[in-house]
């Protein structure tokens, strides 16, 4: 079976591995393998990490990466600097693609940019909806969630790592005190705890170029 006749199937799959090119195919794993090599030698099929393959069409857009950034591990979420960077928490625009799990930290690299994901106990596994991103759906941390996910992986104070990230919430309209106070509370976690309750205080007014 050549590529053209799976392309209906393996783009609606969007990302696909070496068994389900196996059952569209009907070929031998083996002749398979090698067929793969020289699909991503002619640039049709992109390794997105060990055993995990996507099409190579539409290589540009944050948009298709932020989609494979739920997909190339699963469960996950996008969150903590991309999240603050894409609600407009924080004013630098962040090209790395954050990510939550329950499983094991992992980064990987590829085509489509570069992807980290941490892991959260599945307790804290929470806090995320999905939206609409253009022309794809992802499913992306509410904007307290990502504050604090990313200040659970960051040591430090977290008053100190909020401003140098220059955090500005009060902007951004879904952002809400009440949320991070929640979240907080459920998490468990004193020093983030500490943190809800000290940083509306400490975040108000607009900054000032120096």
């Amino acid at each position: 079976m050549k590529l053209h006749d799976m392309l209906t199937e393996l783009r609606q799959a969007e990302v696909f591995d070496l068994q389900m090119l196996e059952v569209l195919s009907g070929q031998n794993r083996n002749v398979l393998r090698v067929q793969l090599h020289r699909w991503i030698s002619d640039n049709k099929i992109t390794a997105l990490r060990r055993g995990l393959y996507t099409l190579s069409e539409g290589l540009a857009g944050s948009r298709q990466s932020a989609r494979l950034a739920n997909m190339m591990v699963r469960p996950s979420y996008l969150t903590g600097l991309w999240a603050l960077s894409f609600y407009g928490l924080i004013p630098e625009a962040v090209h790395e693609f954050t990510s939550a799990t329950t499983t094991y930290k992992q980064v990987y690299e590829n085509a489509f940019g570069r992807f980290s994901y941490r892991r959260l106990k599945a307790d804290a596994f929470r806090g995320w909806n999905e939206i609409e991103y253009g022309d794809t759906r992802i499913r992306l941390a509410t904007p307290a969630k990502a504050v604090l996910d990313h200040l659970y992986w960051t040591p430090g104070d977290p008053i100190q790592i909020m401003n140098v990230l220059r955090f500005q919430p009060e902007d951004v309209t879904d952002f809400s005190w009440e949320s991070l106070s929640t979240y907080a509370a459920a998490w468990g976690s004193p020093r983030l705890v500490r943190f809800a309750a000290k940083a509306p205080a400490e975040f108000c007014g607009d900054w000032e170029e120096i």
